[in-house]
């Protein structure tokens, strides 16, 4: 029987009130026949009007009985509603074409779509109810209006519009084929409300998740610098607090877990005395409740070992600050001074806080893994924090110890105030001659005596370098070697522990290898920095003569004096 003859034969049969799919399941359960589920096709064959169940066909008036028959063929649990209503658009549609049959076309939900584009539609399909939940909730942010759920189960979801007097709502409910997929079997879409300014949808996880791209490209971004970028936009009114917290969920994709990253310190600490031979790694924790608690890590790299051993002046610029992000503590570092005049990281470690008890543990270490022997060819350099001055005391004993003069300056301005006295301090700090520094701090105490007093009370083998050791070879005053090292490692110190470590390596890396480079393109003995400081000495001593004064000495007297 071809199509044309069994579309005939159907429509024969319902004007004498028969069915003939009551027939077909007859046959259906004695292994006769063959049916195409999906649109209901019969082999020529398969159908034999045998007149078994003639009666059957002729008494079955009751449009109920044979309907239920298509429901049964058609799964009942797919199309049939909660309260047992069923829909036209729940079935597949037959057309009427004499030659073929269509069947509806059915939309699905795809999740990578953009949210500003998508549509319900009747019919849809959705993999999970989670999936139509995020559906509801990207499609009412985009239209700045609210709703709430009616029925929100593993089964059934229905919601609507928060509005007053608007008819918006939608009803899916879980198919009976895999117990997942979830069609829209009821859906008004027309809204009679207006739009909410203040959107509670925009949580801090829809956020992070429709930003995320964004935040990864720019992990650094800031709560001014995200309302720039969305200024024109409807999350123009996000709170700092939603916005925080959303930064906080591409870094924990991108970095792994604060949780995930001190667990696997210690597996970071033997890779890199594994990668690093020769280098030194320490990780001390504390047990508590029978479980490892972090508390300090001390590393110090071969080759910041062996860099300041072979070719560094024995000067040490030592330094905390504070971490801002994820790891609360301090970043401890020591800094020294290449042969160009240049910055040069020896050792790092991270701690706790900033005391004694730290800075001990942390110079002993030092002492130990750079073969100090005579502390007291050193000279120490630091911001003059109390604790660091106790622990240089006890451990660098008869080093030389400098404070930064512009700290200095920091707190002698709070008594004496003035760009005269600030002046006159720097003056006194960058004499180099005794003689010259005897001026300059008579000067000062004939400006302001109680100033002189002040200043006097402090060593001048602290800050002036007429005072300085010339054994160090260096007569820096200022603590710019931290303080450039601090602000070189900026974006991390926000960082987690273990990201935080490796961006210093990295950094440590990178500059080794661009010194390195640097070298290879020197037109001197020396490098820049010293070449035009010795071309500056020149043109002093061209201005000089020198008067013999036996032994081997000379008295050198400066024209412009």
């Amino acid at each position: 029987m071809n199509k044309r003859i069994f579309c005939t034969l159907i429509t024969e049969t319902k004007r004498k009130g028969k069915h003939p799919l009551r027939k077909c399941n007859k046959k259906r359960r004695k292994g006769k026949r063959k049916v195409e589920k999906d649109d209901f096709l019969l082999e020529e064959e398969d159908y034999v009007d045998d007149g078994e169940h003639k009666n059957d066909l002729e008494n079955t008036t009751d449009p109920r009985k044979w309907w239920s028959s298509v429901i049964d063929h058609c799964n009942e649990q797919d199309y049939v509603d909660s309260e047992g209503v069923i829909f036209e658009d729940d079935l597949n549609i037959l057309c009427s074409d004499d030659e073929h049959t269509v069947i509806k076309s059915k939309s699905e939900y795809n999740p990578t779509n953009k949210f500003e584009k998508f549509e319900f539609k009747l019919g849809m399909e959705f993999p999970t109810t989670e999936h139509l939940r995020e559906a509801l909730k990207d499609q009412f942010i985009n239209s700045n209006i609210t709703y709430k759920f009616v029925f929100n189960d593993r089964s059934r979801i229905k919601a609507k519009c928060k509005g007053e007097g608007c008819d918006w709502f939608i009803y899916g409910r879980v198919q009976g084929n895999d117990k997942k997929t979830v069609r829209i079997n009821k859906y008004e879409s027309e809204h009679h409300c207006g739009i909410v300014f203040n959107n509670k949808l925009v949580t801090s996880t829809w956020l992070a998740k429709h930003f995320l791209e964004q935040f990864r490209l720019n992990p650094n971004t800031d709560y001014n610098g995200f309302m720039g970028m969305t200024q024109k936009t409807k999350f123009s009114n996000v709170s700092q607090t939603i916005f925080y917290r959303a930064k906080a969920y591409p870094r924990n994709l991108v970095e792994g877990s604060v949780k995930d990253q001190y667990l696997i310190l210690d597996d970071y600490c033997r890779q890199l005395m594994e990668t690093n031979p020769g280098s030194t790694s320490l990780l001390k924790t504390n047990l508590v409740d029978g479980q490892r608690v972090f508390e300090r890590v001390y590393i110090c790299l071969k080759a910041c070992k062996d860099g300041f051993n072979n070719g560094c002046r024995p000067l040490l610029g030592l330094d905390g600050c504070f971490l801002k992000g994820y790891c609360k503590g301090i970043l401890l570092a020591v800094v020294g001074i290449d042969p160009n005049n240049s910055q040069f990281l020896v050792v790092y470690a991270i701690a706790e806080k900033e005391n004694t008890e730290t800075w001990t543990w942390f110079m002993n270490l030092i002492v130990e893994d750079l073969g100090i022997e005579n502390p007291s060819i050193f000279t120490m350099m630091s911001d003059r924090h109390k604790s660091l001055e106790k622990a240089l005391a006890d451990i660098m004993i008869g080093s030389e110890i400098r404070f930064c003069v512009r700290h200095l300056h920091s707190n002698f301005k709070k008594e004496h105030p003035g760009l005269i006295l600030k002046q006159m301090l720097w003056g006194c700090a960058r004499a180099t001659t005794l003689v010259e520094f005897t001026r300059r701090m008579n000067a000062l105490k004939e400006v302001d005596e109680n100033a002189y007093k002040w200043l006097l009370k402090k060593d001048p083998k602290e800050w002036s370098k007429s005072h300085f050791r010339e054994a160090v070879k260096c007569d820096m005053c200022l603590y710019n070697l931290c303080e450039s090292f601090n602000s070189a490692i900026m974006p991390a110190r926000d960082k987690a522990i273990v990201t935080l470590l490796e961006n210093v390596r990295f950094w440590l890396m990178c500059r080794f290898n661009t010194k390195r480079e640097e070298v290879k393109k020197w037109v001197n003995l020396v490098g820049r920095r010293i070449f035009a400081i010795i071309k500056k000495h020149k043109k002093v001593a061209i201005e000089c003569y020198s008067t013999m004064a036996g032994n081997a000495r000379f008295s050198i007297t400066y024209k412009g004096t």
